[in-house]
């Protein structure tokens, strides 16, 4: 016999949003990203948000928590980068 989903349960499973089958939740993930990407060679970040590539690259795998975290610490990463302190 099928196991059936209750309303509930659908509302909770990961949507799967492209092809590749690579699937999030509904749930809208915070980021500093502006769409203006461009990363620093020497510095190892975008220069548009102040993440860092390895921030980058696992932002939607972070819990809340630790996005929050990261993105607190960007004023002083972009004071640092323009030389003010």
């Amino acid at each position: 016999m099928p196991i059936i989903a209750t309303p509930a349960q659908k509302k909770s499973e990961p949507k799967c949003l492209s092809a590749d089958l690579t699937c999030m939740t509904a749930q809208k993930i915070s980021s500093p990203c502006r769409n203006v990407c461009k990363l620093d060679a020497q510095q190892k970040w975008c220069t548009g948000c102040d993440r860092t590539i390895d921030e980058i690259l696992v932002w939607g795998r972070l819990s809340e928590t630790e996005r929050v975290r990261i993105m607190e610490s960007l004023p002083e990463r972009r004071a640092q980068r323009d030389g003010v302190r």
